[in-house]
């Protein structure tokens, strides 16, 4: 069949219409007349797959990857760069309006590195080496290289084949920062051949299902503080965004010099929080993954800290709040706020709360939730993940006078 795509829609597609019936098209850009094929249907729209190219866009390009396609890690390598930031911002912006009936007519961009800017990624690995899976199957995609990983995991992927012992399917986790990379398997227990092929391979650390062998963490720069966190642990995957992020928040806390009292919830290992108290603020960090606490716990010790970030390991749905808060920081998971968490948050009435979300469908319904409260004052999408579907956004929001 023979579609025109319309405009740019959630998870890497685009709008187009046939007979009345929307379709969703992947591998096609706004503009663009392609032929396609039906891959699923609702009662109220279809999928689609471009097969073919009629009428190009002028932002097309020749995807660099040769996994694009077969891989489901990406969907926008098709697109120049600049304009996949565009397609994001106009998919955020009418996310907000149909779902959170919010006009944001105004969002700032925080651009990435297209490529190169993943310091940590996850893999399949077998006895043929590491694999990631294609888009909405379970089938391994066996890789030697991703252009969206750091040149430090790029080095290391051709290596990990015929590992010792690699008789099944582990997962991966890997991290890397400079010259270092650690690994954490899920289920493999340490075996000392599979430790020497490691260590030959130049990798630093590795955290295994009964015990760790190496190096277990890697400490990220945040200005003059560092981030140690071990491959266990969540770390922001594109870390030069993530510092861009860090300096809007703490230019919201402390920006003027006033000291506040900041609470911020799912705290993981004290991205927002060490910076924020390292300006002046008192900081309250709620976190209740293990691995993620106690390195929040290190961090704030190793850091010099503790007088002013206080850690708190707790779920935030059972958090009880202590006293009074000037900001809230919120970086829910991407299911969003829980009816819990929405409650605390009102319960606890700051006056400000800067909202960090991964889902704009979500972040869209947190935002409708919480209007009555709160105002937005700002929305700012921060492009975390080039090349693919994913839109990071921070929200400011300042609570209603009266």
């Amino acid at each position: 069949m023979i579609l025109t795509a319309l405009r740019p829609a959630m998870g890497g597609t685009s709008v187009a219409m046939d007979g009345g019936i929307v379709h969703f098209v992947h591998g096609a850009l706004p503009g663009e007349t392609v032929e396609a094929e039906i891959t699923g249907s609702k009662k109220s729209h279809r999928f689609a797959r471009a097969t073919g190219v009629i009428e190009p866009s002028p932002h097309r390009i020749s995807p660099p990857c040769p996994y694009y396609g077969i891989c489901g890690g990406c969907q926008l390598q098709h697109a120049a760069y600049p304009y996949q930031l565009e397609m994001k911002a106009e998919v955020l912006r009418d996310v907000l309006r149909r779902i959170g009936k919010l006009e944001c007519a105004d969002i700032d961009v925080i651009p990435s590195e297209p490529f190169g800017y993943r310091a940590r990624g996850t893999f399949r690995l077998d006895s043929r080496g590491p694999s990631l899976l294609r888009e909405a199957s379970h089938e391994r995609v066996h890789i030697d290289r991703c252009l969206l990983m750091t040149d430090g995991i790029n080095r290391l992927l051709p290596r990990l084949s015929g590992l010792p012992g690699s008789g099944g399917v582990d997962e991966l986790r890997v991290l890397s920062l400079g010259d270092d990379t650690i690994l954490r398997f899920r289920d493999r227990r340490f075996d000392a051949d599979l430790a020497a092929h490691l260590e030959a391979s130049g990798v630093a650390g590795a955290a295994f299902a009964d015990r760790g062998w190496g190096k277990q963490t890697l400490s990220f720069p945040i200005g003059k503080l560092a981030y140690t966190v071990g491959p266990g642990s969540f770390l922001q995957a594109n870390w030069r965004v993530n510092l861009s992020l860090i300096d809007r928040l703490a230019e919201l806390c402390c920006g003027d010099g006033e000291k506040r009292r900041v609470l911020d919830l799912y705290a993981g290992a004290g991205n927002f929080a060490l910076p924020i108290a390292a300006r002046g603020c008192d900081v309250v960090a709620v976190e209740g993954h293990d691995d993620s606490f106690r390195d929040l716990q290190r961090n704030i010790a190793g850091n010099g800290l503790s007088d002013r970030c206080r850690a708190v390991k707790s779920p935030v749905e059972r958090f009880r709040s202590n006293g009074i808060f000037d900001v809230v920081l919120l970086d829910p998971p991407r299911t969003g706020l829980s009816p819990a968490a929405r409650a605390l948050v009102l319960k606890i009435g700051a006056p400000r709360i800067a909202f960090v979300s991964c889902d704009p469908a979500t972040l869209a319904r947190d935002l409708s939730s919480l209007s009555d409260r709160y105002s937005v004052e700002s929305v700012t999408m921060l492009d975390f993940f080039p090349q693919t579907h994913h839109i990071e956004t921070l929200a400011m929001l300042r609570a209603r006078v009266g």
